[in-house]
């Protein structure tokens, strides 16, 4: 017999619609779909039919005894359909369950969604697929820092504080590691995890499962999407920080697999990797907080061949596409940063997301090739990890965090889809308050859509400030328009983190504009995101170029120029942008990828002549 259970007959479009499931008979290990297996199969009014698992679980509560954070799991247990409405309208629900005696018993129920927030999903934009964007088209683009788990005793308390620091921030992106450390971050660890929330390998536990529930939940009510990181490769052997003599598969163990070689190939491990990765489609596809499945954090830290570990990683990958009915990104992610090692994996259609870690080496060079490289695969490519050192000690010299703001903009200027996330968040950005850095850049992303901005930018784009020191330039170019990232020399965080960030009393930058068309340039400040001043308008050169006066800023400015359809009658632009006077209005061409074709006959100059014929004149100060 079946009985399914729900604590309402409608749910609102953006929340979650949960079932439960009693059977009348009693399994040993619930878990393993060989003895029972539940599935859900939802009709949509548009038609569309959705197939997901039920999970096992209990009823669990939490409290914090001395500064622990305590998960009682109680009652008899059942299986639990959590389903996210993606459809306005009636929805039939059928219960399909199976056990090793071939017997199948069904249910169904019905049950209304009714109008909501349809902001939906995050996914690789339809339109851009360098680009994400959520179901309703609104443009995504991450911007946060590292959270992968809490080693404090208050675990799941914890981490939620974590999530507000993040989101006091404007932060929208954060990563969660699967892991065994701490309190348990993974839903399958040994029994003899200090915590006392394991059963061993294929037994997972509902404890720590739905301490990822209220995670997910409170990334949910911030606005902040997680990549979820299903496996790591220090759980087996490698170079450093290698748990595998604790790991449940270790042979010595009891687990399948004499070595970390053995884990990707057995047989045994594989069917107990996919039924694993079952539960978490059914536990948590349905969160909207969730952002990307990452299949493994460094899957070139595994100590056993890299064709076998990245083959493993992509037929799991190709497992959740067809299972997860939301479509999640799927992602993995190398140890070596992109311009050292071509990650070829990402080239497979199993990812949807590219990614870098990098750590150390000089920005301004490093950065955009990484960039460079991982542009070549076509796809949306998020920083995951950065930061000065790999161990965390050179990020000490710069307690307030200016490599953290400049690594950020350079990475979006540079091609990147959003900041660079740092890793240090325990040891660094919580003791000295950093959350604040990324500031700026959320608020600029906010406001500014970057889609179809992917191709560097032409090497004629330079700026000087009003003494005629050369500025650093970085910045991407496409049929938006385009955004720059200029930086003042000692502005770097290798001299202003002790100087300080230099006041920069203007200066004049070169623009790419259409030619004889009229373009907006807007600037804004790094630090807050906030425009400086209005817009200026400029009217391109006949090689396609422009200059453009800038505002006064703190060490560095962010600006985005646009073609527009008309050239609008004005007397002076303001904001410290140059002066377009009087002149009939003309309709704007066809875009900026035509322009292309004029830059590459370009005289390839450095400095600016005193005018642009077609365009603005340069301030006074500009020799």
């Amino acid at each position: 017999m079946l009985h399914v259970a729900h604590d309402s007959d409608s749910v609102a479009l953006g929340a979650r619609f949960d079932a439960r499931v009693k059977l009348d008979r009693v399994y040993d290990n619930p878990f393993d779909p060989a003895q029972v297996q539940v599935d859900a199969m939802i009709v949509t009014p548009s038609g569309t039919v959705h197939r997901l698992p039920a999970f096992w679980d209990r009823e669990t509560s939490r409290t914090l005894i001395a500064g622990r954070e305590v998960i009682t799991a109680s009652g008899d247990g059942f299986f639990h359909v959590r389903y996210a409405p993606l459809e306005v309208g009636r929805h039939e629900l059928t219960i399909v369950a199976r056990d090793a005696t071939g017997e199948e018993v069904t249910g169904a129920t019905v049950f209304q969604v009714t109008e909501g927030d349809a902001r939906g999903f995050i996914h690789v934009d339809p339109s851009d697929p360098m680009a994400l964007a959520y179901d309703d088209g609104t443009s995504y683009v991450p911007v946060g820092a590292n959270v992968d788990w809490s080693s404090d005793s208050s675990a799941g308390y914890d981490l939620e504080r974590y999530l507000a620091e993040l989101g006091a921030a404007g932060a929208t992106w954060t990563r969660l590691w699967m892991t065994h450390f701490g309190e348990g971050w993974t839903i399958e660890w040994g029994q003899s995890h200090p915590s006392g929330y394991y059963a061993g390998l294929g037994r997972y536990s509902v404890e720590v499962a739905s301490r990822l529930d209220r995670v997910f939940e409170a990334a949910e009510a911030r606005g902040i999407a997680i990549q979820l990181v299903l496996w790591q490769h220090s759980q087996f052997e490698a170079e450093n920080w290698s748990s595998w003599a604790d790991n449940p598969y270790n042979a010595v163990n009891g687990g399948p697999a004499v070595d970390s070689r053995a884990f990707f190939e057995s047989p045994v491990a594989i069917e107990l990797s996919q039924r694993r990765i079952r539960y978490l489609i059914g536990r948590y596809a349905a969160y909207r907080s969730l952002l990307a499945w990452e299949i493994m954090n460094e899957m070139d830290g595994v100590k056993a061949p890299f064709s076998t570990v990245s083959g493993w990683c992509e037929a799991r990958a190709r497992e959740i596409h067809d299972a997860d009915p939301y479509r999640h990104p799927v992602t993995t992610s190398y140890m070596v940063r992109p311009y050292l090692a071509l990650p070829q994996a990402y080239a497979s259609d199993a990812y949807d997301i590219t990614q870098a870690h990098a750590y150390g080496g000089a920005f301004a060079f490093g950065i955009p090739k990484d960039a460079s490289v991982l542009r070549e695969m076509g796809k949306p490519a998020i920083f995951g990890e950065f930061g000065l050192d790999y161990l965390g000690e050179v990020e000490l010299t710069d307690p307030v965090g200016v490599h953290l703001a400049e690594g950020s903009w350079m990475a979006l200027a540079s091609g990147f889809w959003g900041g660079a996330m740092s890793w240090w968040w325990d040891t660094y950005l919580r003791p000295n308050d950093l959350w604040s850095t990324q500031q700026g850049i959320a608020a600029f992303v906010r406001v500014e859509d970057l889609r179809g901005m992917h191709e560097p930018l032409p090497a004629e784009v330079v700026a000087e400030d009003a003494s005629g020191q050369a500025l650093d330039v970085f910045g991407r170019l496409g049929e938006g328009g385009a955004m720059m990232y200029i930086r003042h020399p000692e502005a770097r965080w290798e001299v202003a983190a002790s100087a300080g960030v230099p006041d920069v009393a203007g200066g004049t930058a070169r623009v790419v504009c259409p030619a004889r068309r009229p373009c907006k340039v807007v600037a804004y400040d790094t630090s807050t995101g906030q425009r400086l001043g209005g817009p200026a308008l400029i009217r391109g050169g006949e090689a396609g170029y422009a200059d453009v006066s800038l505002p006064a800023f703190h060490g560095s400015v962010a600006m985005v120029v646009r073609s527009v359809e008309e050239e609008p009658m004005v007397r002076e632009a303001t904001g410290g942008g140059c002066a377009t006077r009087g002149g009939a209005s003309r309709r704007a061409g066809r875009g900026w990828f035509a322009l292309l074709v004029a830059i590459a006959v370009v005289v390839r100059a450095r400095r600016f002549p005193r005018t642009l014929a077609g365009g603005c004149r340069p301030s006074s100060s500009t020799p």
